[in-house]
């Protein structure tokens, strides 16, 4: 951006092994692709290493060259002062930023949250207060159990126990807890 609303920007580049061999292999799987493409062996339209010269498609050699020099590497942009925040305080708080995306996407598919359209504040602050709650428990359970969240909404939901009347008395059933989740509740209960 430019004039009075610009703003200087930073970009912090962090090459990790382990990103290099995947985006290496991902190159080779797309540049075979484009080659099939160009030989006239398949009718894909939009293929990421080929280009259309004329009526042919051909194999973008520099596309490829520039996707193997950048393998590996992630760039992470700042608009903070040079030296306000160190390079390796930024890439941790983009995995943070990370980590609540993750969040709320398990929030939304495990918990089945779904989008709700509320005109009136009150109603809006509720309902993202119901649903970050109940992200935080969720969150807490994984971190105490060590298990994903969605096999614990899937088998604690079966955990029940209930109370009945039955002429005239009341009747309490004791939960059937299954012996693989026995570890689990003992674990939550030694936390509380």
């Amino acid at each position: 951006m430019r004039g009075k609303n610009a703003w200087v920007r930073r970009i912090v580049y962090q090459g990790l092994a382990i990103r290099f061999a995947r985006n290496n292999r991902n190159i080779n799987v797309m540049e075979r692709i484009a080659l099939v493409v160009a030989d006239g062996n398949s009718m894909l339209k939009k293929v990421r290493f080929s280009k259309l010269t004329g009526a042919a498609r051909v194999l973008d050699e520099k596309v490829i060259d520039r996707g193997r020099m950048l393998a590996g590497l992630k760039g992470y942009v700042k608009n903070l002062p040079f030296d306000s925040v160190p390079e390796v305080k930024a890439i941790s708080a983009y995995r943070d930023l990370r980590q609540v995306e993750v969040s709320v996407k398990m929030t939304k598919s495990d918990l089945r949250a779904i989008l709700i359209f509320h005109r009136e504040m009150d109603s809006i602050v509720a309902h993202l207060t119901v649903v970050y709650t109940a992200l935080a428990i969720g969150w807490h359970l994984h971190e105490l159990t060590g298990l994903p969240l969605n096999w614990l909404i899937t088998d604690l939901k079966a955990v029940r126990s209930a109370k009945a009347r039955l002429n005239g008395q009341v009747v309490t059933f004791a939960a059937q807890i299954p012996e693989c989740l026995e570890e689990v509740l003992s674990c939550l209960r030694g936390c509380y």
